[in-house]
């Protein structure tokens, strides 16, 4: 389990946190994919879940529309 990998067994938000990061450098590093496409596929994995946890059969029509915009936040010093 990912949370034994990673999180010395902790199952948390965090942990649930830590997965999604972890498949975005799995994407960027192993599939050699870009940013864009990246957020892309989070966007449409989000709507495929949304849509899936409101079907009463897991078998929605079609996935829900989603957007994800990276606001970056300026360090301070």
């Amino acid at each position: 389990m990912f949370g034994d990998m990673v999180m010395s067994g902790e199952l948390s938000e965090d942990t649930a946190q830590d997965l999604i990061c972890n498949i975005g450098h799995f994407c960027r590093f192993g599939l050699l994919m870009s940013r864009s496409k990246i957020i892309a596929l989070y966007a449409t994995a989000i709507g495929c879940w949304s849509a899936e946890d409101r079907a009463p059969d897991g078998e929605p029509y079609s996935n829900d529309k989603v957007d994800v915009t990276i606001k970056e936040i300026a360090q301070s010093s």
